[in-house]
C-alpha cells in the first residue's frame, strides 16, 4: 500500500463513519455500569459528531494493527517522560531547572492548572474505555495494561488536555518552532484514539477545554508574568538562530489585530497561494484592503488548522490557501463590483453561466462574509510527490452549481477529492459552506458577530 493510499484510508477512518468499510452486524455491548454513549455525547462532549462517528472510529482504526501508525501509537502509550521532554524534539531546547527555569516554571504552573481537569466529567459520566465499552480486551495497543487501564473512566482525556495545553504554551514563547510543536501536541491525543484507550470525542473535548484554559490563563497577571519571563528566556537562548528573520517577524506581527496571527507561523508548510492580493480573482484587480501576500486568521483558527494540516499529511497532501481573514473593505470592493454591471471582464473564466445580477441572490456575494470574523479560510489541496493540486472539478472562486458539494457534472475522482478534503477540515473543527468546496469555518469561532477591518499585510 502506497504512503497516500495509507493515508487516505487512516483518514476515512477518522472521518468517515458512513462508510460500509464500518458497517456492524449489531449495535455494541453496553459495558456494565457505563451511562448510554449517546447521552454521554450529549451531556458532555458539546460539539461532538456524535455516537456513530466514535464507535467507527473505534472499530476502523483496529486496522491499524501493525502499521507504521500503530507502532507510534504503543511508542505514545509507553512515553511517561516529564511533561517538559515530550516535546524535547519539536522545541528543539531542554527544558530543565538550570538551563531553563523560568519556562520550567511556566510549564509547571500550566500543568498545575490543567491538572486532572476532566476528574468531574470522569465521576459524573463514568465512560469506559473503548476497549473495555465493547468488550474488547486485547484490542488496544497495550494489551498488557488494560487491567489497570479498565479500572480508569474516559471522558475527557487528561494526557491530551496537557499535552494539547502545553504545545499551546510552548509554540507561543517558541514562534520560530510554532508548527512543530503544535504538530507534536495534536499528534499525541490523535496516537490515543489511534491506540483504542480513548474515543475520538474525549481527546477532542480534552483539547477544546485546554485551549479554553490557556486563553483564560493569558489575562490572568501572575501567568503573564511567567510567560514574559519564560519568553525573554527563550527569545536569548535562540538569539543565534536566524536572529534578524525572527525580528523581523516580530515586527511585522505587531500590525495584526489582538487575537490575530500569521498562518505560516502555525502551518509552516502551507502554500501560499492569495488571490486577492493578486489580479487573477473575480475581480480582475488587487483587492482594496490586501497589501501582503499572506494569510491571517483568529489564533483559534489557526490552531484548528494545525490539525488539518497534520490529516493532510498523513494522506500525502499539503494545504494551499487562496484566503483566510479578509478585511470589511475588501468586502465592500466586492459588492461594488457586483453591482457595476458594465464590468464583466472576468465573466469567461469565473461566472460563465451566472448572470452577474444574480450573483447576491444566489449566495456568492454577500455585503458581510465570515472571511471578515477571522475564522473562515478557502483552500484545497496539493499532492506532495507531485506539487500539483488535486482536481477538485472546478476552479477557486468560480460562481456556479458544479462547486457546490454534492455537485452533479463531476467525476467520481473529483467527488473523492472533495470528500476527502472536507473529511479532513470537519475533522479538524471546520464546517463547510454548501455552495463552495474550497470555503470551511471554524465551528466555535470566537468572534462570530464582530467584523474587523485591519489591513491583510
Amino acid at each position: 500500500m502506497t504512503r497516500k493510499a495509507f493515508g487516505i484510508f487512516v483518514l476515512l477512518v477518522l472521518c468517515t463513519f458512513s462508510s460500509p468499510l464500518f458497517a456492524q452486524d449489531k449495535k455494541p455491548v453496553q459495558a456494565q455500569n457505563a451511562v448510554p454513549f449517546a447521552d454521554f455525547l450529549a451531556g458532555a462532549a458539546a460539539g461532538s459528531s456524535g455516537y456513530e462517528r466514535d464507535v467507527a472510529v473505534f472499530h476502523g482504526t483496529r486496522k491499524l494493527k501493525g502499521s507504521d501508525l500503530w507502532t507510534r501509537a504503543i511508542s505514545n502509550a509507553k512515553d511517561t517522560a516529564n511533561p517538559q521532554r515530550l516535546f524535547l524534539d519539536s522545541f528543539g531546547l531542554e527544558i530543565d531547572s538550570t538551563a531553563t527555569p523560568a519556562t520550567l516554571e511556566l510549564l509547571e504552573m500550566v500543568s498545575s492548572h490543567l491538572g486532572d481537569m476532566p476528574g468531574s466529567a470522569r465521576e459524573d459520566y463514568r465512560q469506559a474505555r473503548p476497549f473495555v465499552y465493547f468488550s474488547a480486551r486485547g484490542e488496544s495497543c497495550v494489551p498488557e495494561d488494560e487491567s489497570s487501564l479498565a479500572e480508569e473512566r474516559s471522558y475527557s482525556s487528561s494526557p491530551a488536555a496537557r499535552d494539547w495545553g502545553l504545545a499551546l504554551v510552548l509554540a507561543e514563547i517558541s514562534p520560530e518552532r510554532q508548527g512543530r510543536i503544535l504538530r507534536r501536541g495534536y499528534e499525541r491525543g490523535l496516537l490515543r484514539v489511534i491506540c483504542g484507550t480513548d474515543w475520538q470525542s474525549d481527546v477532542e473535548s480534552a483539547q477544546n477545554a485546554a485551549g479554553d484554559i490557556i486563553d483564560q490563563l493569558h489575562n490572568d497577571k501572575k501567568f503573564q508574568r511567567a510567560f514574559s519571563r519564560a519568553k525573554r528566556e527563550i527569545a536569548l537562548l535562540r538569539k543565534s538562530e536566524t536572529k534578524h528573520a525572527r525580528a523581523s517577524k516580530a515586527s511585522d506581527s505587531q500590525k495584526l489585530a489582538p487575537g490575530f496571527v500569521y498562518v505560516s507561523e502555525f502551518v509552516p508548510d502551507a502554500l501560499l497561494d492569495i488571490r486577492y492580493y493578486s489580479s487573477y480573482n473575480f475581480v480582475g484587480v488587487r483587492v482594496d484592503g490586501y497589501r501582503a501576500p499572506v494569510a491571517i486568521l483568529a489564533r483559534p483558527a489557526a490552531r484548528a488548522l494545525v490539525r488539518a494540516a497534520y490529516l493532510a499529511r498523513e494522506c500525502g497532501y499539503i494545504l494551499r490557501i487562496f484566503d483566510g481573514y479578509r478585511p470589511q473593505a475588501s468586502v465592500d470592493h466586492f459588492v461594488r463590483w457586483a453591482k457595476d454591471q458594465d464590468d464583466k471582464s472576468t465573466k469567461d473564466i469565473f461566472y460563465p453561466d451566472v448572470d452577474k445580477s444574480g450573483l447576491f441572490a444566489k449566495g456568492y456575494i454577500m455585503e458581510k462574509s465570515g472571511h471578515t470574523r477571522g475564522s473562515t479560510v478557502d483552500l484545497t489541496l496539493v499532492d506532495i510527490m507531485t506539487g500539483k493540486e488535486i482536481d477538485m472539478g472546478s476552479p477557486f472562486d468560480f460562481f456556479g452549481p458544479v462547486s457546490h458539494h454534492g455537485a452533479t457534472g463531476v467525476s467520481s475522482e473529483q467527488a473523492q477529492n472533495r470528500k476527502i478534503l472536507k473529511s479532513i477540515m470537519q475533522m479538524a473543527g471546520f464546517i463547510p459552506y454548501e455552495k463552495e468546496w474550497w470555503h470551511y469555518t471554524l465551528m466555535n469561532e470566537p468572534y462570530p458577530d464582530v467584523y474587523f477591518n485591519f489591513f491583510v499585510d
